[in-house]
């Protein structure tokens, strides 16, 4: 068990019968190797949904998630350390059930215990259509506001476990929409990460997260995009990109792994916050310069200052040369 892929190798320090102990905190466990058997299949009572007859059992691969075993007519995923029912709660929620199904495999069946432990998936998966989906769960009304507040304490929770020499809080855009948690591995639904669940576990992240997550920006945001969303200014898609790296960081420290794309990524976020830095700094000239040209404006008629004229263009000239200057410098979302 311990030399298993699931294992949380890089945090673990001990386990009993029903949990497992990690640096970050527990979780519960769920383990007996007699479920690679048919036997086990056949005893289990405490299932949801169109449960099998399993006449064989084959175990394909497993991976940080679990284990996947070939059960005749269908895929079977088993969670030894449950994260929660992110999975199962698309089925057994009817109205989450019918905005969803179209555009992604659904399992069929499965068990909870301390959430989903197993998972019974058709063999033949659909191609995940995040369009669809996203279009679906805002005109079913499961999408929610703007949630920065929640969004960057999130992060700072992680930060502050992982010790990591980052620090980004950004605003986000007012069209910035929510979604539910919806963790896809390989077109499938899957339990959000060992990581996450014991770090930082929130129920709606943003949209645009999911798409960076997999890979699918440029499709997405000809469908749902905007350059306010998208701008550095406003977090868009370079702090959303963050928030990936920063979690796969996370997944890596709990499983004993490093990964050269995210440490090279990590290690360039200091001169991306430094431009951001300048930039607004910058900005703060544009309400100094019209604060002055309007008290410029203010003395003048209560007849203090005659000479006016000159220092009012002055001022409204450093307000706009300013705001120039703050789009210029303002970071490219699509080079970084």
């Amino acid at each position: 068990m311990e030399g298993s892929s699931w294992w949380p190798v890089g945090i673990a320090t001990g386990f009993d019968e029903t949990s497992v102990f990690t640096k970050w905190g527990s979780l519960p466990l769920h383990w007996d190797e007699a479920i690679l058997t048919p036997k086990w299949w056949s005893e289990q009572s405490d299932y949801w949904g169109r449960w099998p007859e399993v006449k064989f059992v084959e175990k394909l691969n497993d991976d940080e998630y679990g284990i996947w075993c070939d059960i005749g007519d269908f895929i079977a995923q088993i969670i030894p350390i449950p994260t929660g029912n992110h999975v199962s709660r698309l089925v057994q929620n009817e109205k989450l059930n019918l905005a969803v199904k179209e555009y992604v495999t659904l399992p069929v069946a499965g068990i909870n215990r301390s959430g989903d432990f197993v998972l019974i998936f058709p063999k033949k998966s659909k191609v995940f259509d995040i369009i669809g989906l996203h279009k679906s769960l805002i005109s079913s009304q499961f999408t929610t506001p703007n949630d920065e507040l929640n969004w960057n304490f999130r992060l700072k929770k992680v930060e502050d476990k992982l010790k990591t020499n980052t620090l980004w809080r950004a605003p986000h855009h007012k069209s910035t929409l929510g979604m539910p948690r919806l963790n896809i591995v390989n077109n499938r639904p899957s339990p959000i990460m060992i990581s996450e669940k014991l770090l930082t576990e929130v129920e709606h992240l943003p949209m645009l997260r999911q798409a960076i997550e997999l890979e699918k920006v440029d499709e997405w945001n000809t469908e749902f995009g905007n350059n306010s969303m998208m701008r550095t200014s406003t977090g868009g898609l370079a702090h959303m990109t963050y928030d990936v790296m920063v979690m796969a960081h996370a997944q890596c420290r709990a499983f004993g792994k490093t990964d050269s794309k995210i440490e090279s990524y990590l290690a360039k976020v200091d001169r991306i916050q430094a431009d951001l830095g300048i930039m607004r700094l910058v900005r703060m000239g544009v309400p100094f310069g019209l604060v002055c040209a309007i008290f410029t404006l203010w003395i003048n008629r209560a007849g203090m200052f005659e000479s006016w004229q000159l220092p009012f263009i002055v001022f409204l000239s450093m307000s706009i040369i300013s705001w120039i200057a703050y789009r210029i410098l303002e970071p490219d979302w699509r080079q970084l």
